[in-house]
């Protein structure tokens, strides 16, 4: 460039005024570079967020609720009128989102309860430990605490949604666990396995890890266990304890008496009249 606007014949003046272009650009170089950097610098720090700061109880749900996302999770809402502080966790059998657990959400909306479901046959497809899924069960409880303005929950089970429940609660937050007003576990069964496989559905599995452990470390919370009158039904390893349970006959849906199951879960939780 510099060559081109010199003539080449004055080597003396191409020479010298090459390094004084040279020089030139480089100190503006340096000087366009620091304002951009300098600006870039303010810009930033103007428009970064406040960080919430102080106590303030509602700051600090937000902060959660923003944080633990629940976008991702198979959540089925069923909000309430009515000024209970009380919401509803409800979880599904292995087979979906069916009759049992939709009529159950329904009821708990009769009684002002907003309900939140989370369908176990899409979570479970997935691999979920234990740790994994206590942390979804956390997301849930601080998001629609938040959102619904409820301070007390409830949970309930059925089929696998039941077997798992205990594996979750016990690694809850134990200031979450202070919150729980009821655990219902409806038709448990021996032993879980974290994972669905299509394969499950034709040949069920009765291995796994061990549900009645986990179910023992709920006792000193409100428990209250619906056990169906099959084979691998977990009422047959829990006679010798003293954990409050019932068995009802009809098998693994106790014979589509759903009207009856909801009465009964509505007694325990108070809720229902006698």
């Amino acid at each position: 460039m510099y060559e081109q606007i010199l003539s080449p014949k004055d080597s003396f003046a191409t020479n010298g005024t090459k390094k004084y272009f040279l020089k030139s650009y480089a100190k503006k170089s340096f000087l366009k570079t620091f304002f951009c950097v300098l600006i870039t610098i303010v810009f930033f720090s103007c428009s970064k967020p406040t960080a919430i700061s102080g106590n303030n109880p509602e700051k600090e749900k937000y902060k959660l609720a923003k944080k633990d996302s629940v976008a991702d999770l198979p959540l089925l809402e069923f909000p309430a009128t009515g000024n209970s502080d009380t919401m509803a966790i409800v979880l599904s059998g292995d087979g979906g989102w069916k009759t049992l657990v939709d009529k159950l959400a329904h009821y708990f909306v009769s009684k002002n309860i907003a309900t939140v479901g989370l369908d176990t046959k899409i979570d479970f497809g997935n691999n979920v430990t234990p740790r994994a899924f206590a942390k979804q069960l956390d997301h849930i409880c601080k998001y629609y605490s938040y959102k619904w303005h409820k301070k007390h929950i409830i949970f309930v089970g059925f089929s696998m949604g039941s077997d798992v429940l205990p594996f979750g609660i016990n690694r809850l937050p134990h200031e979450l666990k202070k919150n729980i007003s009821g655990i219902v576990m409806i038709a448990p069964c021996q032993n879980i396995k974290f994972k669905i496989r299509w394969i499950n559905y034709i040949f069920p599995y009765h291995d796994g890890l061990p549900i009645l452990p986990q179910v023992k470390k709920l006792k000193k919370m409100p428990l209250f266990i619906i056990c169906d009158d099959n084979t691998y039904s977990l009422s047959l390893v829990m006679k010798k304890t003293k954990i409050d349970y019932i068995t009802l006959s009809g098998g693994h849906h106790f014979g589509e008496q759903y009207d009856m199951l909801d009465k009964i879960i509505g007694r325990f939780l108070n809720i229902e009249k006698q």
